[in-house]
């Protein structure tokens, strides 16, 4: 369960960083915002029309770090991750 957790939690921080935008011709791009600008999946050299807009920022990481922190919120407060985390004693231990 641990795993997952973790897994998702980065999964949670990298999809805050993508974007997207069109060429001139139309076709869309999907890429990761990075400090140098966008880094695309699929198209190797093709830049935005104004590549500023789509550099990664330090308000994109307070955003990222933002929804890690309402994920895990989330995720501690679930029954079964919780259960998973701190099983409940049996009957007979108590005693």
């Amino acid at each position: 369960m641990g795993s997952t957790t973790v897994l998702l939690a980065a999964s949670c921080m990298f999809f805050t960083v993508t974007d997207c935008f069109r060429t001139a011709t139309g076709r869309l791009y999907y890429g990761v915002a990075t400090y140098r600008g966008i880094w695309t999946f699929n198209g190797g050299r093709k830049k935005p029309h104004v590549p500023a807009e789509y550099r990664l920022r330090w308000n994109d990481l307070f955003y990222a770090s933002l929804s890690l922190v309402a994920f895990l919120a989330f995720a501690g407060s679930h029954n079964d991750v919780v259960a998973c985390y701190y099983p409940a004693m049996q009957r007979k231990m108590m005693w």
